[in-house]
């Protein structure tokens, strides 16, 4: 199918319509006489090359015997060359799990025994010591542990209070979600 300029023109001033049949018409012998589909957005306007070439693959537009334009390789054909198959020469992969060496742990750190110089209050914090509390905040001998912490800006405990807090938290204690919204004042909300 040949295209005159009088329809390519008509094409061109239906743009803002959408795919009209005349736009389909021209789009077809221009996408098949060898014009890329980038060229063929442009030439009729109003669309972009990824809107032609879903147009043309989904209405089975395209001619076989399409030419092609300057300058394609086989690839651009869409015809793909036949992939080698792979050969393993390896057997069966084994994974193993290699044990970690874990650093020793901390000393143990009874929180009355820690040193009156170490331990700081609220308005003593900052983010270079351990913040663990130690004791009922409401009591005066409420203190947190102030020992140097890890270089970690996100762990706010010393190695110690940071395993205390794992183990803590490692599943002998849980909180039920549920437990929150049902819950008198001063209820516990954690599983022992």
């Amino acid at each position: 199918m040949s295209i005159d300029y009088l329809q390519l023109s008509q094409a061109q001033a239906e743009a803002g319509r959408g795919w009209t049949e005349t736009r389909i018409s021209v789009a077809r012998a221009l996408y098949n006489s060898g014009k890329s589909a980038a060229q063929v957005a442009q030439l009729i306007g109003g669309v972009s090359r990824n809107a032609v070439i879903g147009k043309i693959h989904r209405d089975a537009l395209s001619d076989p015997q399409r030419k092609l334009p300057h300058g394609s390789t086989d690839q651009a054909k869409g015809m793909r060359q036949p992939r080698k198959p792979r050969v393993r020469a390896r057997g069966p992969i084994i994974r193993v799990k290699t044990p970690l060496k874990e650093a020793p742990p901390p000393p143990s750190v009874i929180d009355q025994q820690i040193p009156a110089e170490q331990r700081r209050t609220l308005a003593t914090l900052d983010n270079a010591c351990c913040h663990w509390p130690v004791g009922d905040p409401q009591s005066p001998e409420f203190f947190f542990c102030g020992a140097p912490k890890t270089d970690d800006p996100d762990v706010p405990y010393c190695p110690t209070h940071q395993r205390r807090s794992r183990d803590q938290a490692g599943g002998r204690r849980r909180m039920n979600p549920g437990a929150f919204a049902s819950a008198d004042p001063g209820a516990n909300w954690w599983h022992r």
